[in-house]
């Protein structure tokens, strides 16, 4: 995946952050599903994200057949982002 590509866009709310992630395949259009988690704080602008929620199953081809919690994509992890307000 190309450097830059947008993995999640959301709203931070406090320590909880809510919006939407993305899944790739090669050759088909991105996968948005909703997730949520938190924010904890490290250090100054540091920090750890965790999110969670049901991510897109893919059937044959491109074809999303559901939503499934069992996908390692149903909870992701960021060390270290770079937390702004």
């Amino acid at each position: 995946m190309p450097r830059g590509t947008l993995l999640f866009e959301g709203i931070r709310q406090g320590d909880r952050i809510i919006g939407t992630a993305r899944t790739f395949k090669d050759g088909c259009a991105p996968a948005p599903y909703r997730v949520e988690g938190h924010i904890r704080l490290v250090g100054p602008g540091d920090g750890e994200i965790e999110l969670a929620g049901p991510a897109p199953k893919r059937g044959p081809g491109c074809n999303i057949v559901g939503l499934t919690t069992a996908s390692p994509h149903a909870r992701l992890a960021f060390d270290n982002p770079d937390l702004q307000d």
